[in-house]
């Protein structure tokens, strides 16, 4: 039988990870594609953030791009 770390909890970053998470609902995809190019997408952080899991300006500028929503730009 193999040797198996035994597996480390931190509760304060086992709390973190539930803020974290990296889906995105159907609501904050709405949200990007009615007003990403039409707004800055720094104003977005807030407002896609409180319809889901929390999202930084850089997963907001990523999540665009994989919808297609920046049409090439970076």
């Amino acid at each position: 039988m193999k040797y198996k770390e035994p597996e480390i909890i931190i509760p304060a970053l086992e709390a973190e990870t539930k803020v974290y998470a990296r889906g995105w609902t159907e609501k904050q995809d709405r949200i990007l594609r009615r007003y990403y190019n039409k707004v800055p997408a720094r104003t977005l952080v807030v407002p896609v953030s409180e319809h889901g899991p929390p999202k930084t300006l850089h997963s907001i500028q990523q999540r665009a791009y994989i919808m297609g929503l920046t049409h090439g730009k970076r």
